[in-house]
């Protein structure tokens, strides 16, 4: 038997689930190798580069997700939702919200519509730094684009506001 691109997912999969970017990029790499020597009938995907960006932003590593998104593009994949997503959670998690927001900014700009999930991670890096009035602009922006805030949404303002000292609002 030959590891399919479904194998190789699934490995990577675990190495995000775990937060372990190294174990990721490695994995990835013995893929791509393995594919083009190996498996002719298996390649990494979207999934698979999209897995690598998550493993990179649970483990803390924004620059590295961007790096794996880069890869992606040279790869000739086309980035989804969760593509961005990710990255926007990847420097969400690091607390840069500027970056985040940014992401959010690339998404829209590639005609890529975000979802709450989108919003609420630029929102929520907005809300580690007690942030509260660019949170709300967030939500705002969230609203205007059509998209319902989740109870999640709810929190992160809440989050905000208190981080901000806005008690009677929150």
């Amino acid at each position: 038997l030959q590891p399919d691109t479904w194998c190789f997912n699934a490995v990577l999969s675990a190495y995000a689930n775990a937060a372990d970017p190294e174990g990721a990029r490695a994995t990835l790499a013995n893929f791509e190798a393995r594919a083009a020597e190996e498996c002719p009938n298996a390649a990494p995907d979207l999934v698979s580069y999209n897995t690598l960006m998550l493993a990179c932003a649970r483990g803390g590593r924004p620059a590295e997700a961007e790096a794996a998104f880069q890869k992606l593009l040279a790869r000739g994949l086309v980035p989804n939702e969760v593509s961005y997503s990710t990255a926007i959670s990847a420097h969400a998690r690091a607390g840069n919200a500027a970056a985040a927001q940014g992401w959010l900014d690339k998404m829209t700009a590639a005609g890529i519509a975000p979802d709450a999930v989108a919003f609420n991670a630029a929102c929520s890096a907005h809300a580690r730094l007690g942030d509260a009035a660019a949170a709300l602009r967030c939500v705002d922006a969230m609203r205007a684009a059509g998209v319902e805030p989740t109870a999640s949404t709810h929190a992160i303002l809440v989050n905000a506001l208190v981080k901000a000292g806005q008690l009677d609002a929150a």
